[in-house]
């Protein structure tokens, strides 16, 4: 979330990261057909940008664009 500590932040990447990178965790994921594939935190954040840029898009296109409900 937003005003997380860069501490946190950093320590929750390398977890994540070390995690990513067991031999025995790539296994499993691929035998899953999941695979794995660590961006880190600033490379994620890019990528959630333009994955949200081309849904937006898609999602305006195909007209699936609802208007936020007002609260009561």
């Amino acid at each position: 979330p937003r005003g997380t500590p860069p501490a946190v932040i950093a320590a929750v990447s390398a977890a994540l990261e070390k995690v990513a990178r067991n031999r025995e965790f790539v296994e499993q994921m691929n035998k899953l057909l999941l695979g794995v594939h660590y961006l880190g935190s600033q490379n994620f954040a890019r990528f959630f940008a333009g994955e949200d840029d081309v849904f937006q898009a898609l999602i305006e296109k195909l007209g699936l664009h609802v208007a936020p409900r007002t609260t009561r």
